[in-house]
């Protein structure tokens, strides 16, 4: 039994690998959905994406690429300023930290941490140091990604058209008009007219 189930299987396999040879007898034409242009993620000249890109990566790259050269020391102190902040907040939390756990875990030895003494004083300024971490964290998060976003956009306007045949202007406007033709019922309207003038 399991001999005539094995050569109906092979026999199976058999006639698919016959129905997969390719005839010569037939001309296949190529098919044109399917050669479709492959669409670049960067585009030619002045790319958004290539200063977003550059920016995440290293920040300030993105001005660099977009040859706003003087903004890379608004970047850089920005983000120095911030590390560093978020640095020194870090070990003062940390100390703090480890003088309150000290100081509650032990009956007798007072611990001081930069002139703090106690454990209320060093849970306060405990709690001080996490706060300033925290918003400190998230302002140096914010910062990068605002450079990011500086990048991109100054990139978007880099090829931005500004010429003298765009116009503007604020008009006020009034309007005397029946309600109907056998009505002598009038109204009057005044109002503002925006009239945007592009040649």
């Amino acid at each position: 039994m399991k001999t005539f189930f094995y050569i109906v299987l092979f026999s199976c396999f058999a006639f698919v690998v016959q129905a997969q040879e390719e005839s010569s007898d037939i001309e296949y034409k190529e098919d044109t959905a399917s050669v479709i242009k492959k669409k670049k993620f960067f585009k030619a000249g002045h790319d958004p994406a290539k200063a977003a890109l550059f920016s995440a990566v290293l920040p300030g790259a993105g001005q660099i690429y977009n040859k706003k050269y003087w903004k890379l020391p608004i970047v850089y102190v920005g983000l120095g300023g911030l590390a560093g902040l978020v640095g020194y907040s870090a070990v003062e939390w940390k100390g703090y930290t480890e003088a309150y756990r000290k100081t509650v875990n032990s009956d007798s030895t007072i611990y001081v941490y930069r002139g703090f003494s106690g454990a209320g004083q060093l849970l306060i300024k405990r709690r001080q140091f996490k706060r300033t971490l925290d918003i400190s964290a998230i302002a140096l998060t914010a910062y990068y990604l605002l450079q990011i976003v500086d990048a991109t956009v100054d990139a978007h306007l880099m090829d931005f058209n500004v010429n003298d045949d765009i116009s503007i202007s604020l008009l006020p406007d009034f309007k005397y008009q029946a309600k109907n033709n056998f009505s002598f019922d009038r109204s009057f309207y005044a109002g503002l007219r925006l009239k945007i003038i592009v040649k």
